[in-house]
C-alpha cells in the first residue's frame, strides 16, 4: 500500500553559461524538487510469513532515504544514503504492518512521507483427515476427506497425492482408483502466505483377491487307498475366515485344513478346495485328482515254452491289463533279480541245458502288485548219445556178426529210433541187441538216428566191413635182373614189301631204347612157308648179315645190333605171294619144340614171348598150322604161364590207298591175334614206323612191369582198396589188372614178398 503524505518542493538552480538558453525559471525549480517517491514491500506481495522483507525504493532526484516504522517519518530512523533495495525487519507479526519512508536531496529538498504495508503470517493452516478407509479393505475406489482453517491471511490451496505419485490440487477430498496392495494418501494444505501445514497420510491395504490356497498333501495321482486325508493352507493378506471343500462335483461344504476322505469309490476323483478371506474375498477353487485304484494288473500269458524245448532263446510274450492305472511290470529268469520287462514278444538270454523258470508280476501306479505268474520248462541241448557200442569185427560173407548199442538221453527220454544197414532198416531199441548174417562183402555203413523228446536228432553213421571168405597167398620174388625177353619179327618178304622194310629198317634205332635194361633176343624169319632150303623159308631164323648169328642181343651193343637188324630187315630176295604171319609163327615153335637148333637156343623158359608180323596181306590159307588160335595154345602148351603178346601192322580197315594197290588186304587174321593177346595194332601203310614201333615198346616194356599172381587179389574188407602187402618200402607203385600188378616203373634188383588173398568160393 502506497501513501503520499507531503507535497513534493522543487529547486532550481540557474547555471551561468555564456551561450545556454535556459528555461523559464518555474521549470527550473521543478527539476530540482525530489518527486515521486515509493517503498514496495516485497514487490507489493500482500503476504509474507518472514520477518524480514526487501523493500524496493523510488525516487527521483533524492540522494538520501529515510525508513521507519514511524508513520510520521519523523522518528525511529536515519538519514543514510539512497539505495534502491534493500532488506527490513517488520516490527510486528502475524498481522497487517507498514513501513514508511521518505526522501531528500542536499538537505533542502525532502519528499513527503511515503508508506507500503504487507500482512505477516507465520503460523501454518489447521488441516485435519475427516474421512479416511479402513486400515484392511477390499475396496478399488478410496475417497479420502479433509478439513483446512487459517485464521490470518486464509487458505491458498491443498494437494493431494496418492502413494509415490505426484501431488495434485484437490479440494476437501480426494477419490482415488487403486489395485490390491498397499496404498496411502497424503494431504498438505498452504495459506496465502505460504505456510504449509502438516502432511496428513491415510494408508491401507486394499485386499481385493481371494485367498492363496495350496494343496499341501493330496493322494497320488493313483492311489490304492479308500480313505484319504487332504492338507491345504490358505494365505491372505487379510486372513482366512472360512473354507469350502467339494468331492466330484458334490455341494460346497464348510471344512478344515485337515480334511478326512472315506469310502472313496473306485476311478477318477476330483477334490476342489476354496478359501474366503476376512475382507470377503473367495478364492479360486484348486483341485487335486487322482484315480483310486483297488484293482492289481491282472497278467497271462500270450505265448511260452513248451513243457521240453531244445531252443537256446526262448520266445515269450504275455499281456498286462490294468484298466484304471499304468502298470509296470517285473521278470526275472531262473534265480535272477526281477528286472522291468515290458508285455510284448522277447526272447530270453542264452540259456544252457537243464531246468529252467520264467516269472512275471505286475505293479500299477495305485500299488496294487499282481499276483506271481510263473512258467517252467526242461532246457535240451543235446541229442541223445550212442553207449555200449559193440560192432562185428572180422564178420565174413561166411559168418555172422552181432551188433550191440544202447541209446541214451540226459535231459529228456529218447522219443523214436531208427537203424539201417545201408539203407535197408532192420528193428532197433534203445537197448539193441542184433544178429546179421548171410551179408554181402564190403564196407557197411550202419546208419543210427535217435530223436528225443525235444527234436534234438542223434545221427550216427558208423562203419564195420564184412570181408571176403579169402585165402592168405604169399609171391616171393628174386629178382636178378629185369626180366628176358624173345622176340620175333615175321617179315613179308613179298616183291610188294620193299617200301615197308625200308621204313622198319629206318626206324628200328628208335626201337630199341625201349628194351633198355632188358636181356633180350631177337631173331627175324619172313612170311614166307615154303619148304626149300632157304635160312629165311618154313619158320627158319635168318641169319643177321654175314654173320653166323640167328639172333641178336643187348651184348652185342646197340650199334652192332641195329646195324645187323637194318642191313636183314630188307630182304633182297623176292619171297612168296602166298604169305603166312601165323603160320611162319607156327613153324618157329614146332622146330623149337623138336629141338632143332638155333631156335633152342633163341627161346628161353622165362622170357616174355612177343611177335611182331609186318605184311600188307592178311593170313593166306586157313590150314591147322595157320589157325591163329592154334598158335596162342602152343605158346600155352610149350610155356605154361609166358607172357605172349602178338603185335600186327599190316593193313588196317579205313586204309583205302594202301589196300587197293597190288590188291592189298585187311589184316584180319593178325588183327585178331593182337586183341587176343593184348598186342599192338598198328598201320603197314603208316609213312613212318616210328609211332608204332613206340607202341610196341611201350607194351614189351610195359609186360616187364607186370607180376603174376595166383589169383586176382581180393578187396577183403571192401574198403575199395584190395590188400595187397609188400615188405619193401623200394617196391615200385602199381596198379591191379586181374591177377597182375602192373608197375610204374621196373623192380629194383632184391628179394621181394607179396601177400594178398584170394576169394574162396
Amino acid at each position: 500500500m502506497k501513501v503520499l503524505i507531503v507535497p513534493l518542493f522543487f529547486m532550481v538552480v540557474l547555471m551561468g553559461c555564456g551561450k545556454v538558453q535556459f528555461a523559464s525559471s518555474d521549470e527550473y525549480i521543478q527539476s530540482l524538487k525530489v518527486s515521486n517517491p515509493q517503498v514496495i514491500i516485497n514487490d507489493d506481495k500482500a503476504f509474507t510469513n518472514q520477518q524480514s522483507v526487501r523493500l524496493h525504493l523510488q525516487v527521483v532526484n533524492a540522494t538520501e532515504m529515510y525508513i521507519t516504522n514511524d508513520p510520521s517519518c519523523e522518528t525511529g530512523g536515519e538519514w543514510q544514503p539512497f539505495v534502491e533495495a534493500r532488506d527490513w525487519d517488520l516490527s510486528e507479526l502475524n498481522q497487517e504492518v507498514s513501513v514508511y519512508a521518505k526522501f531528500r536531496r542536499n538537505e533542502k529538498y525532502e519528499s513527503e512521507c511515503v508508506t507500503d504495508s504487507i500482512i505477516h503470517d507465520d503460523i501454518p493452516p489447521t488441516l485435519n483427515l475427516v474421512e479416511t478407509p479402513e486400515v484392511l479393505n477390499g475396496l478399488k475406489s478410496v475417497r479420502v476427506g479433509f478439513m483446512t482453517t487459517d485464521e490470518n491471511s486464509g487458505l491458498d490451496k491443498s494437494l493431494c497425492g496418492l502413494d509415490q505419485n505426484a501431488l495434485q490440487y484437490c479440494s476437501e477430498h480426494i477419490e482415488v482408483s487403486v489395485n490390491e496392495g498397499y496404498h496411502s494418501v497424503s494431504v498438505k494444505s498452504w495459506d496465502k502466505a505460504g505456510n504449509g501445514s502438516e502432511i496428513k497420510i491415510t494408508q491401507w491395504y486394499s485386499d481385493q483377491t481371494g485367498p492363496d490356497v495350496k494343496l499341501i498333501q493330496v493322494p497320488k495321482a493313483y492311489d490304492n487307498q479308500k480313505n484319504q486325508v487332504l492338507l491345504f493352507e490358505a494365505n491372505d493378506h487379510s486372513g482366512v475366515q472360512n473354507y469350502e471343500c467339494s468331492l466330484n462335483g458334490s455341494p460346497w461344504q464348510s471344512c478344515r485344513e485337515n480334511h478326512f476322505l472315506s469310502n472313496l469309490p473306485e476311478g477318477a476323483n476330483v477334490f476342489y478346495v476354496r478359501a474366503q478371506d476376512k475382507v470377503g474375498n473367495w478364492s479360486l477353487p484348486v483341485n487335486a485328482s487322482w484315480v483310486s485304484d483297488f484293482t492289481p494288473p491282472q497278467v497271462e500269458w500270450l505265448f511260452k515254452p513248451e513243457d521240453f524245448s531244445s531252443l537256446k532263446k526262448e520266445r515269450l510274450s504275455f499281456r498286462g491289463v490294468d484298466q484304471l492305472s499304468p502298470s509296470y511290470y517285473y521278470c526275472s529268469i531262473d534265480i535272477e533279480a526281477f528286472q522291468r520287462c515290458e508285455p510284448k514278444e522277447f526272447y530270453s538270454k542264452e540259456l544252457v541245458e537243464g531246468n529252467h523258470q520264467y516269472r512275471i508280476y505286475g505293479v500299477d501306479e495305485a500299488g496294487n502288485q499282481s499276483k506271481l505268474m510263473e512258467t517252467k520248462w526242461l532246457t535240451d541241448f543235446t541229442p541223445p548219445i550212442l553207449a555200449n557200442l559193440s560192432l562185428p569185427q572180422h564178420m565174413t560173407n561166411k559168418t555172422d556178426g552181432v551188433i550191440q548199442f544202447q541209446v541214451e538221453d540226459k535231459w529228456t527220454h529218447v522219443a523214436s529210433i531208427r537203424c539201417s544197414i545201408n539203407g535197408q532198416t532192420f528193428p532197433c531199441s534203445t537197448k539193441t541187441n542184433e544178429t546179421l548174417s548171410h551179408q554181402t562183402i564190403g564196407v557197411k555203413n550202419l546208419n543210427i538216428e535217435a530223436v528225443d523228446r525235444v527234436g534234438n536228432i542223434l545221427r550216427e553213421n558208423l562203419k564195420f566191413t564184412v570181408y571176403q571168405e579169402v585165402t592168405k597167398e604169399t609171391e616171393d620174388l628174386d629178382i636178378t635182373d629185369h626180366g628176358e625177353l624173345d622176340l620175333l619179327f615175321v617179315m613179308d618178304n613179298s616183291g610188294s614189301m620193299d617200301d615197308e622194310q625200308e621204313k622198319m629198317s629206318k626206324r628200328f634205332s628208335s626201337f630199341l631204347p625201349y628194351l633198355e635194361d632188358i636181356n633180350w633176343h631177337i631173331a627175324i624169319t619172313t612170311t614166307d612157308l615154303r619148304e626149300k632150303d632157304k635160312d629165311y623159308q618154313d619158320g627158319q631164323l635168318v641169319h643177321f648179315g654175314e654173320t653166323q648169328h640167328r639172333w641178336i642181343e643187348p651184348s652185342m651193343g646197340f650199334s652192332v645190333a641195329n646195324d645187323l637188324f637194318k642191313s636183314t630187315i630188307q630182304r633182297k630176295e623176292n619171297g612168296s605171294d602166298t604169305e603166312s604171319g601165323v603160320g611162319a609163327s607156327y613153324r618157329v615153335l614146332e622146330r623149337f619144340a623138336n629141338g632143332e637148333s638155333p631156335h633152342t637156343g633163341f627161346f628161353r623158359d622165362k622170357a616174355n614171348f612177343n611177335i611182331v608180323v609186318v605184311s600188307d596181306e592178311d593170313e593166306s590159307i586157313n590150314e591147322f598150322k595157320k589157325n591163329p588160335g592154334r598158335l596162342v595154345d602152343s605158346v600155352a602148351k610149350l610155356w605154361p604161364g609166358k607172357d605172349f603178346s602178338f603185335h600186327s601192322i599190316v593193313v588196317n580197315e579205313g586204309d583205302d590207298d594202301c589196300k587197293d594197290t597190288f590188291g592189298h588186304r585187311v589184316g584180319k587174321t593178325y588183327e585178331w591175334l593182337s586183341d587176343r593177346t593184348n598186342g599192338v595194332k598198328a598201320s603197314v601203310c603208316s609213312k613212318d614206323y616210328a609211332e608204332p614201333l613206340s607202341h610196341i615198346g611201350d607194351k614189351i616194356r610195359n609186360a616187364f612191369r607186370t607180376i603174376k599172381l595166383k589169383c586176382p587179389p581180393v578187396d577183403r574188407d571192401g574198403d575199395g582198396v584190395i590188400d595187397i602187402e609188400v615188405n619193401r618200402s623200394d617196391f615200385p607203385k602199381y596198379t591191379v589188372n586181374g591177377s597182375q600188378l602192373v608197375l610204374e616203373e621196373l623192380i629194383p634188383l632184391g628179394k621181394y614178398q607179396i601177400q594178398y588173398y584170394c576169394a574162396v568160393d
